[in-house]
């Protein structure tokens, strides 16, 4: 009995010596754990780049630093990432462009129609990091990295030919831009939630939506407005960690997760756009949805349209903004 007593003494601290000199076990917790708000759903591509962005940390950092995803705004939602995670509610988060178009002009271009290549996102961010770094630090963010969150598509109900043919029709949207945009080519916005897009379709109060092909595809939008056309209005991610967390980390940790986020850009990038490409391919080899294509005299149309957008905004922008305008125009938009 006493040798057996003794046994287990011997094996418990065993145990505690192991817990205190052997850190970083699998069950060992990170040092820093960080929150990252995010608007989107568990399963939508959004959050999965997100979570890759976590476990590249996780790794590089060798667990000590964790970053749990918070989705379906479980934290703030999509309109209040910026302010939560400039407070620091939240402590990562991506900065949607389209959000921000009133409060930082800088991250508003991102938005505005004709203004550059949205494919090429993860290059935009890396060439402007300097500017884009300077401007968020005065909202008490550190800029990670940029990806594509993809244009704004306008799915209808019924198959229309022209711009014309769409006049007078009662289109969702959301954004300050699309919005504008739809008024310039004489449709009616109507301003919805992406839930609520598939019943007001059925009970007559729209007869289409501008959103991203990954909400139309999710929200099973392809029953009620199955045809499908390209707008010149582009969208980025802007990816942000609060300041004050940051500065917490020492040096080494700071360069790390900053060496993470600069090689991972390319990778989300590219994340996304398989995602895009595949969405438009299961639109019409799966669900039976027809691609449209607009006139030349269309095209040029939506195209005059959203330069004066766009012009217009630019005369009212800062310094810093349009120092950022400058780098969009090396990535100019084909439409």
């Amino acid at each position: 009995m006493k040798r057996f007593s003794m046994l287990v003494l011997v094996l418990f601290a065993v145990m505690i010596v192991s817990a205190v000199l052997i850190p970083g076990g699998a069950d060992a917790a990170a040092k820093w754990q960080l929150k990252h708000a995010t608007y989107a759903t568990a399963e939508h591509p959004y959050s999965k780049i997100a979570q890759g962005f976590a476990d590249r940390v996780l790794e590089a950092t060798g667990g000590q630093v964790e970053i749990k995803l918070y989705p379906n705004a479980a934290l703030c939602s999509g309109a209040d990432q910026f302010t939560s995670t400039a407070m620091g509610v939240a402590d990562v988060t991506d900065l949607l462009s389209d959000y921000l178009v009133g409060q930082i002009d800088m991250i508003g271009l991102g938005s505005v129609p004709m203004s550059f290549d949205s494919k090429r996102s993860a290059e935009v961010g890396e060439a402007a990091r300097d500017i884009l770094a300077k401007r968020l630090e005065k909202d008490n963010l550190v800029y990670l990295y940029t990806y594509d969150y993809l244009p704004n598509v306008l799915f209808l109900k019924d198959e229309k030919v022209s711009l014309d043919q769409m006049k007078g029709s009662k289109v969702r949207s959301a954004g300050i831009f699309p919005i504008e945009l739809q008024k310039a080519v004489e449709m009616v916005p109507v301003k919805m939630a992406v839930s609520e897009i598939y019943m007001s379709v059925n009970t007559g109060l729209i007869e289409g939506a501008m959103t991203g092909i990954l909400s139309w595809e999710s929200n099973k939008l392809n029953d009620v407005l199955p045809y499908i056309y390209q707008t010149p209005i582009p969208c980025i991610g802007f990816v942000v960690m609060n300041k004050d967390t940051f500065d917490d980390f020492p040096e080494e940790i700071q360069k790390t997760v900053m060496k993470v986020a600069k090689e991972y850009a390319p990778e989300a990038n590219r994340m996304i756009r398989e995602a895009e490409q595949a969405g438009f391919k299961n639109a019409v080899e799966k669900l039976g949805c027809k691609i449209m294509k607009w006139s030349d005299g269309d095209r040029k149309k939506w195209i005059e349209e959203s330069v004066a957008i766009r012009e217009k905004y630019l005369s009212e922008c800062s310094e810093e903004a349009l120092a950022f305008w400058k780098v969009l125009q090396e990535f100019p938009m084909e439409f």
